[in-house]
């Protein structure tokens, strides 16, 4: 057997799910499991946040160990259900070891969501959050222009290379100053508070803060931690943004 290649194609296997929005406990058991078809004595990955380590060793062979950084944070389950479906014909002997890394390497290339259409999202979302939240259909409108606000905001500070936290907070903060602008100026007919909570409901980490929950009761403190600290930032950004709006136009 290809004992390098097993390697890569079992760390670009936990690469890509670990990228695309999966839970650390699955990624290792996924990394896990594609290495032990190698059929050697040791066979083991560790998968945190942010990497993965994934090592093989007999007694007849020296160690082999990989470590692979992963920064790239995202929502693709899409790719997850296609990369579990390559792990488990590769682990039942359905598919070889080349097919399988050139499945994988296809994989990787897919990009489930162009970032115009997230973009789009943004925008478009907002504007229908008030009918939710109990607002009236003019609320609607204005929640729309305030997405489009925002949309273009994150689009320029993605585009431009500005941290994400920083575009998150400014593009809020400007959506939040929008909408009591335009409430003031109409004499106050908004339900300024249903707006404003539409607005942000497109930014809320929810799928973060729900495979932080998932790691951390699968007793993976460290990458609990850590995903809990990263919807963290989000949620603070998300308040900083609405705060500097509120201060500078007293919520009125």
């Amino acid at each position: 057997m290809q004992y390098r290649l097993l390697l890569k194609t079992a760390v670009l296997a936990g690469q890509i799910m670990l990228e695309s929005g999966g839970e650390t406990y699955r990624v290792e058991d996924t990394v896990t499991r594609i290495l032990r078809i190698s059929g050697l004595e040791h066979a083991q990955a560790v998968v945190l946040s942010g990497s993965i380590i994934a090592s093989i060793a007999d007694s007849s062979m020296d160690a082999m160990t990989v470590v692979q950084d992963t920064r790239i944070r995202a929502i693709f389950l899409n790719r997850i259900y296609l990369v579990n479906d390559v792990s488990r014909k590769l682990c039942a002997g359905e598919m070889d070891l080349e097919t399988a890394y050139e499945e994988l390497c296809r994989i990787h290339q897919i990009r489930q969501f162009r970032p115009a259409l997230s973009n789009i999202c943004i925008a478009i979302l907002p504007a229908f959050f008030p009918l939710l939240l109990g607002g009236d259909y003019i609320d609607c409108v204005l929640g729309l222009a305030a997405g489009i606000l925002l949309s273009a905001i994150t689009y320029l500070a993605r585009k431009t290379g500005i941290n994400s936290f920083v575009g998150n907070v400014v593009g809020i903060a400007l959506a939040t100053i929008l909408i009591l602008l335009t409430d003031r100026w109409s004499g106050h007919v908004f339900a300024v508070n249903t707006i404003i909570t539409g607005t942000i409901m497109p930014m809320v980490p929810g799928v973060a803060i729900t495979n932080a929950v998932r790691d951390t009761l699968m007793g993976d403190y460290i990458s609990g931690g850590a995903r809990t600290l990263e919807a963290f930032v989000k949620a603070v950004a998300i308040s900083i943004g609405v705060a500097v709006g509120l201060l500078i136009f007293g919520g009125n």
